[in-house]
């Protein structure tokens, strides 16, 4: 990952004798071409659309705006820090018309090209979502496992219950057959003792 770039350091030591050590170190380059996320957002006065060109790469993609048709290059843009080989650049515009808006990432690895349809700020669109945070990512995968964790608890309570329900029946069958056996046993000593007084 772009995040595990940067300097390392291994040292080794010889247990046996005291201050003999050896160290070396590396630089660890991640590089990547560019991969583009595009979004978009109305704002809620509905007079402008927020366009947004989420860039991954490095080294550092160059970003362009243009406007497909016209070719028009679009130079106000707002761009976040770049972090771990990713940032953002972002254009607000209020089109009077539809229009598709392109977004150019380019390092030296190679040029990336993606385009958004924008409809006029007279029509109302669907929003894209925004790009998943690392932060929120996590919290998502939080509540996952935790998900899964009551489904599994669920299942294993429910397998217990099972298998003391089994138990619990299984005793009472076994009570009720030797119950049922000592009344036999029972009614056979009293036919023996009525069989003995009628032969006597």
């Amino acid at each position: 990952h772009y995040q595990d770039a940067g300097n390392y350091v291994c040292e080794t030591a010889l247990q046996e004798v005291e201050g003999l050590k050896k160290r070396e170190s590396l630089t660890l380059i991640v590089e990547g071409k560019p991969q583009i996320k595009m979004t978009k957002k109305t704002d809620p006065s509905g007079l402008s659309k927020t366009i947004i060109c989420h860039v991954e790469g490095f080294p550092k993609p160059a970003i362009q705006w243009t406007i497909t048709g016209s070719g028009s290059v679009i130079n106000q843009t707002e761009e976040s820090p770049y972090i771990n080989g990713r940032y953002y650049s972002k254009i607000i515009i209020s089109p009077e018309e539809n229009v598709t808006l392109t977004c150019t990432a380019e390092n030296q690895l190679e040029r990336t090209v993606n385009s958004l349809n924008v409809s006029a700020i007279s029509i109302p669109e669907h929003d894209e979502a925004d790009e998943i945070s690392d932060e929120n990512r996590e919290k998502v995968n939080d509540q996952a496992k935790l998900i899964v964790g009551i489904v599994v608890g669920l299942l294993l309570a429910a397998l217990v219950a099972g298998v003391v329900y089994w138990l619990y029946m299984k005793k009472k069958t076994a009570s009720k057959h030797v119950n049922k056996e000592l009344g036999n046993q029972e009614e056979n000593k009293k036919l023996e003792e009525n069989n003995h007084k009628t032969e006597a």
